[in-house]
């Protein structure tokens, strides 16, 4: 069954249409808000992807990116979401207009991208996507999908006590995926899982105790995994590499041997030893480590990092990465190295920019 044409809509037709749902939607508008987070008619919408959800703030940011200006009717219905995608350009943004009356029981998203004409002058909105959400008895109940080249469809199940169970999606290009949603004994939410992927997984105990067990299993991670390199040479630095954006563990590590130095490093240099251009070719030391795969704190590390994502927190990963930077340095014997008595532990994003302040941090120096 083509759903798509039993709703009656055409992908084309509402892009052709875009002045007047624009139109219709500011008309309706009588209060607006700025939010930080991600909004979305999908439940747990935010739980299943990481993301954090939309939280409303006080004021107008300086910078938009990141944010988005919300509008709502007179019913306290989102009717317009503004996102600004892009950074330092504030005056480029995507419009998405949320319709509950085009359709009955339905709700219907428009996402509306800027686009320009070849010759470079006129500002067009190409439709990016179009979303449907069908209601029953205040449920949602199935959605379609519409896409330039494709669509697709969830249909959306539920208990005696109303809570979403699961949510079957269909594509041609893809086929079905399911989606299972199970509860704990007081009814919140505990799991979102498909039979090959866990999305979502309740915190089974409070943020910050996680938080000190992720610390020592990736110090206890990091001794072992260097340990089991039977290092023979003597070292002069171990070094701690995290992406610069993003949420990721464990980081990668990179060893200078004394023969990496002499190699790569200028013994004369006046340069403060953190800003040294030695620390830009760290990928070129003998001694490259990663024990994402290896480890048996996988499940733990996948755990903090959806707690993380959730909060849009990205800073606390490098904390927590120069907490373990300064105990292996206070604790350089629990590595089983010969090191040189000017053995250092630094630690920075992919990019070196960290490089500086995280010797501060690391060193106790000010």
């Amino acid at each position: 069954m083509n759903k798509k044409n039993d709703l009656g809509i055409d992908f084309k037709e509402i892009e052709a249409s875009y002045d007047q749902i624009k139109k219709r939607a500011y008309d309706s508008v009588v209060e607006w808000h700025w939010t930080k987070g991600f909004f979305s008619l999908e439940p747990y919408y935010s739980e299943r992807n990481q993301f954090p959800k939309s939280k409303r703030i006080k004021n107008e940011p300086d910078q938009k990116f990141g944010h988005h200006k919300q509008g709502f009717d007179t019913k306290g219905r989102l009717v317009i979401e503004l996102d600004f995608p892009f950074p330092f350009l504030d005056s480029v943004y995507k419009e998405t207009f949320f319709d509950f009356d085009r359709l009955a029981n339905c709700a219907v998203e428009t996402k509306f991208g800027t686009n320009k004409s070849e010759n470079n002058e006129v500002e067009l909105r190409d439709l990016e996507y179009l979303d449907v959400f069908k209601y029953e008895n205040g449920l949602l109940i199935e959605q379609y999908c519409i896409r330039p080249t494709f669509i697709s469809f969830q249909d959306y199940f539920y208990d005696e006590s109303n809570r979403l169970t699961e949510i079957k999606s269909f594509s041609e290009e893809y086929g079905e995926h399911v989606t299972k949603y199970s509860y704990d004994a007081n009814g919140e939410l505990d799991e979102i899982a498909s039979t090959n992927r866990t999305y979502y997984k309740k915190l089974p105990r409070p943020f910050v105790k996680i938080a000190k067990d992720v610390e020592n299993a990736l110090y206890e991670d990091v001794v072992q995994s260097i340990r089991n390199e039977k290092i023979e040479e003597v070292v002069f630095s171990l070094f701690l590499s995290y992406p610069s954006t993003g949420f990721n563990l464990p980081p990668e590590l990179y060893i200078c041997t004394t023969k990496d130095k002499l190699r790569l490093f200028n013994e004369n240099s006046k340069v403060h030893i953190a800003e040294n251009e030695l620390w830009q070719d760290v990928t070129e030391f003998q001694y490259h480590i990663y024990f994402g795969e290896k480890t048996d704190y996988r499940e733990l590390y996948d755990l903090y990092l959806q707690a993380l994502e959730m909060k849009n927190q990205y800073n606390k990963i490098v904390g927590l990465v120069v907490s373990v930077a300064k105990r292996l340095q206070e604790n350089k014997t629990d590595l089983g190295l010969e090191i040189t008595d000017d053995f250092l532990v630094m630690a920075s994003d992919y990019d070196m920019n960290d490089t500086k302040k995280n010797f501060k941090k690391i060193h106790d120096k000010k």
